[in-house]
């Protein structure tokens, strides 16, 4: 298994919604606020981040663990499979 860290960033002075996907999720980062995405993932495991206008969009696969915390404090975790 390999773990890695993205932290995430809203450089901007406005908020901005993370989407997260395909667990139909969302965590609202405030102007300036940081995240970080930590993903345990096994073969084939990957996750993508696309940034948009709007915000930004987290692409998982039900073989990629995803924890996200903010300030150390864990604020989302992903389950074993997304809703259907």
């Amino acid at each position: 298994m390999t773990t890695t860290d993205i932290r995430l960033t809203n450089s901007l002075a406005e908020p901005r919604t993370l989407f997260i996907e395909p667990w139909a999720e969302e965590i609202v980062l405030d102007a300036s606020a940081s995240i970080v995405v930590k993903q345990d993932t096994v073969e084939d495991g990957r996750i993508e981040l696309e940034i948009m206008d709007e915000g930004y969009i987290l692409y998982g696969n039900i073989l990629t663990k995803l924890r996200i915390y903010r300030d150390d404090e864990l604020i989302w975790e992903s389950y074993d499979a997304p809703p259907v």
